[in-house]
């Protein structure tokens, strides 16, 4: 994708995300008792272990990849913009999933 907008000379090549995940609020109340009692589920921060190593995993590879063009491209500027843009975030990923998630 990169190197396809980089020969077209784009300026603003876009790639998608997972969208939110990790160690959100809803994935503890949905995996977890919510009566005080000991969750087996979540780590020592609250966070339900699973989730959290997917997005962990996700965010060491992301980092993996942005090294990688930063040594390939070291004058880009390499921007994650989810926040922001999270409807065309959206509308990509349903580009690329092939659904709305």
């Amino acid at each position: 994708m990169v190197a396809a907008a980089t020969e077209q000379r784009s300026e603003v090549p876009v790639g998608p995300n997972t969208g939110p995940f990790g160690c959100l609020a809803w994935q503890h109340l949905a995996k977890c008792k919510q009566d005080g009692s000991p969750c087996a589920a979540a780590d020592e921060h609250g966070c339900v272990k699973d989730d959290n190593n997917v997005a962990q995993q996700f965010n060491d590879e992301l980092k993996d990849r942005v090294n990688k063009l930063r040594a390939k491209y070291p004058g880009a500027a390499i921007t994650l913009d989810l926040m922001n843009h999270s409807s065309t975030a959206a509308e990509l990923r349903e580009l690329v999933v092939g659904r709305e998630t």
